[in-house]
């Protein structure tokens, strides 16, 4: 059940006032609750204004929360000049750590909302597909796209260029002449998939960039000559598509954890279900795409693993970011191992099996701790961890 009713979610205001929102994150600035929020909800100054504009914000950041990213109602400010008081009680909520002074928590929140935005407007399209999308492609060189077998999805990266003036509506997703010989046969394999009903959806080029917001949701393929086109059918944003597939993942891990196959069996199909880049995209996100003590931003360099171990955790454990870090590879296997790991306030504890010249030589310090104190949700999990011998 949702903290927030659900009488904005799915609607045009949802989506136009998250947009906003995001758009504010990506220039730094804040959104007064009025003139333009308001005027969104065609609300007049009231109570039933407040009310509202809690509702939609409060849903808005709670739908962010649950894919593991900051709170992103916090770029929306009232006439104080800070968020209302919905905000710091849907965080307490939502078990983030507020404290006395509400303003230094919504100046941490909104720094984090600011960071994700701006770090994933300039992230490069071979990591978008990664870590966003939860499929890396073949190659980072020749690869035009990915295929999402499990929920039988295409996506295919696709150029404003190639949207032909002549058929309106379509764009081009294949032409012989294009460059790389291994990057033909795998287009054309995404394309009979989608000619066999998978959903396609492009990831839109221009010469120096790509959206990382939205989607182009492609249709049907039609042939002239040896050219393809795909019809477009409309645009959707990428959260709305990454939101679909995690409810789905959720109900399907329910329905695999309640069938009658071994144990063996159900952890192999819960593996494939929910695939290697949905949690590592979301444990990132949580923690500003950096490993979470030292810093280090290499993404290549950086493990996303479970706190509480995937085998002694519940389906949704398994899924929640909360019950995971960010750790360069050395610290993670050591966390892994139970030789560190972090207490409430999040400095290191270091086991007595960790010899003092194996430290030196780790790099292993009493002085390590995480970058910002655990959240509650966090510091539960880590006191699970902490208490395996």
């Amino acid at each position: 059940m949702p903290i927030v009713q659900d009488k904005y979610r799915g609607t045009p205001e949802y989506d136009e006032v998250r947009e906003i929102l995001i758009q504010a994150a990506l220039n730094n600035t804040l959104l007064p609750y009025t003139p333009r929020l308001s005027q969104i909800l065609n609300l007049e100054p009231g109570n039933s204004m407040a009310t509202e504009l809690g509702l939609i914000l409060g849903a808005i950041s709670e739908d962010e929360h649950l894919q593991g990213r900051p709170m992103l109602s916090a770029a929306a400010i009232s006439k104080k000049n800070r968020p209302g008081n919905g905000f710091f009680d849907l965080a307490k909520s939502l078990g983030k750590r507020v404290g006395r002074d509400k303003d230094q928590f919504w100046q941490r929140e909104l720094e984090l909302v600011y960071a994700y935005w701006q770090d994933r407007n300039q992230m490069n399209i071979t990591d978008f597909f990664s870590d966003v999308i939860g499929v890396p492609l073949a190659n980072h060189v020749w690869s035009w796209g990915v295929l999402d077998e499990s929920n039988e999805r295409v996506f295919l990266k696709i150029h404003e260029a190639d949207m032909h003036a002549d058929w309106e509506g379509w764009v081009k997703v294949y032409d012989p002449s294009w460059n790389s010989s291994a990057g033909h046969a795998e287009r054309m394999r995404h394309i009979e998939w989608v000619r066999s009903g998978a959903k396609c959806f492009g990831v839109s080029r221009s010469k120096n960039n790509f959206d990382s917001h939205y989607f182009v949701r492609l249709g049907k393929i039609e042939n002239e000559g040896e050219l393809i086109y795909a019809e477009i059918l409309g645009v959707e944003t990428v959260d709305s598509i990454l939101q679909v597939k995690a409810r789905s993942t959720t109900g399907d891990l329910a329905e695999i954890a309640r069938s009658n196959r071994t144990v063996t069996e159900k952890e192999v199909l819960i593996s494939a279900r929910i695939g290697q880049g949905e949690f590592r995209r979301n444990v990132l996100a949580m923690w500003n795409n950096k490993c979470a003590v030292t810093g280090v931003a290499v993404r290549n360099a950086i493990r996303a693993s479970h706190i509480v171990p995937w085998r002694d955790s519940n389906a949704e454990q398994r899924l929640d970011p909360n019950n995971g870090l960010p750790l360069v590879a050395t610290l993670d296997a050591l966390f892994d191992a139970n030789l560190i790991s972090f207490n409430e306030k999040g400095s290191i504890q270091i086991s007595d099996a960790l010899r003092k010249n194996d430290r030196e030589r780790l790099g292993i310090d009493e002085r390590m701790k995480l970058a910002w104190r655990p959240s509650a949700s966090q510091q539960a999990y880590l006191k699970q961890h902490r208490l395996v011998d």
